[in-house]
């Protein structure tokens, strides 16, 4: 997909739909580098609507750059609407896939509740889970409704964090070291993973940054 973070037309697209375009390659790489560039399984965040792009185009840009990224083993799961923004799942089935070959892993997972025979059935779990979370805080919410939907942290493992992390955010343990994510484990080793990511994001998003089309950052 030749997106530039510069880029001020496209073959075949009309000048909002080039807007639209670079508006959501430049949302992906600031939010999901480390899915991008290979580094991590999956990445959540929200998409703020861009005001200059009518929703119908906007959501034709995401349409296209799902296809694209699934035709790159990278898939789009749209999850909910929340004050004004979109919440999106960024992943890669191999290494979701790879999540549920660690037998500990899977038993966690499977002790949660969620879906062990697959990748997309796992996600698909999850996704549902993110749903009734952020629909319980929407503005549409019931005010008589008796409790908000607690956030999934099981699905911390899809999103790459080690199982001992999130093991020890669930439990309430006593974190060992705080960066990317809440730590529990071995604070040295921690860092280092703090670090290798934080590196390997950087250097997509200074790629795009620097000019390399959206496409060239897929690992």
């Amino acid at each position: 997909m030749d997106v530039r973070a510069d880029t001020t037309e496209l073959d075949g697209c009309s000048e909002e739909e080039c807007r639209a375009c670079v508006s959501l390659a430049k949302a992906l790489v600031s939010a999901a580098a480390g899915v991008i560039a290979g580094a991590k399984p999956a990445a959540l965040f929200t998409l703020r609507p861009d005001v200059a792009v009518c929703p119908g185009v906007a959501r034709s840009a995401l349409c296209a750059f799902s296809r694209y990224l699934r035709s790159r083993s990278v898939e789009v799961t749209g999850i909910s609407w929340v004050h004004g923004r979109f919440a999106v799942l960024v992943w890669r089935p191999d290494m979701v896939g790879a999540v549920l070959c660690d037998p500990e892993r899977m038993a966690f997972l499977r002790a949660h509740g969620l879906p062990v025979e697959g990748p997309h059935r796992l996600v698909g779990e999850a996704a549902r889970r993110l749903a009734r979370y952020y629909r319980s805080r929407s503005e549409t919410a019931p005010k008589e409704a008796p409790s908000k939907a607690p956030f999934p942290h099981e699905i911390g493992l899809i999103l790459g964090y080690p199982l001992e992390d999130v093991m020890g955010f669930v439990e309430g343990r006593k974190e060992t070291c705080r960066g990317l994510w809440r730590a529990y484990g071995d604070a040295d080793a921690a860092r280092e993973r703090f670090a290798r990511l934080a590196k390997q994001e950087a250097q997509c998003r200074h790629s795009f940054e620097r000019g390399a089309a959206f496409g060239a950052l897929l690992a």
